[in-house]
């Protein structure tokens, strides 16, 4: 699903026009996105959490010449589903 068919599909289930559901939308993103920019985290119940991990830097090895790459020190999203979301996985092998 790409973002404008959430703002479709948004607009559509709540009868709201097009630019509404397209500014919640915005929001509800920027709002993940500061968190996170912020080092802290976001939580959906039932569908996951978004959170910020840390890495070190270290030396890495480029496998096409063997020459030492250092890699700098990268903070990263992660996503962990929810337990709603993992059943609902679970169950779409079923079928």
């Amino acid at each position: 699903m790409t973002r404008t068919e959430l703002v479709d599909r948004i607009a559509y289930s709540n009868r709201l026009p097009r630019p509404v559901a397209e500014e919640a939308v915005r929001v509800m993103l920027q709002a993940v996105e500061d968190a996170l920019v912020a080092g802290g985290g976001a939580e959906f119940r039932g569908f996951g959490s978004f959170r910020v991990q840390r890495y070190a830097a270290y030396t890495g090895r480029n496998p096409r010449t063997g020459e030492d790459v250092e890699v700098p020190a990268q903070r990263r999203a992660l996503f962990r589903p929810g337990r709603r979301l993992k059943e609902a996985l679970a169950l779409s092998l079923e079928d």
